[in-house]
């Protein structure tokens, strides 16, 4: 499945693509995969949205990984503390973007995000 998780104010000191941020975004997204059993085929780092290409067996566990790196990305880059979701958004995630299922293409997932929305 093609994601993108995309913020609203991702920009300047919040840019997901910063030097401070880039790396520690794609290894928690790489960590957090791993953790909730979900492959993560392909990650780009587009400054103010992620996209991943990922498969999953289960429902569940595509819900917890997505909860799981929403949620982390906008502590790493805010430098928020964890608090209720009552209490609003930090980072303004259009929380799930886009997501489309790739179908046949999965044997080759690299060309997925090089191709153009339908």
């Amino acid at each position: 499945m093609h994601i993108v998780l995309r913020s609203s104010r991702a920009r300047g000191e919040w840019s997901m693509l910063t030097p401070r941020n880039r790396k520690r975004i794609e290894d928690f997204a790489y960590k957090a995969a791993k953790k909730h059993g979900v492959r993560l085929y392909r990650f780009a780092n587009v400054g103010n949205h992620l996209h991943l290409l990922v498969k999953t067996r289960t429902r569940t566990a595509f819900q917890r990984f997505l909860k799981d790196v929403a949620g982390t990305v906008a502590i790493l880059v805010t430098g928020a503390k964890k608090q209720p979701a009552s209490q609003g958004q930090v980072l303004g995630w259009a929380c799930l973007h886009s997501a489309r299922p790739v179908g046949p293409r999965l044997q080759k997932p690299r060309a997925v995000l090089h191709q153009k929305p339908v």
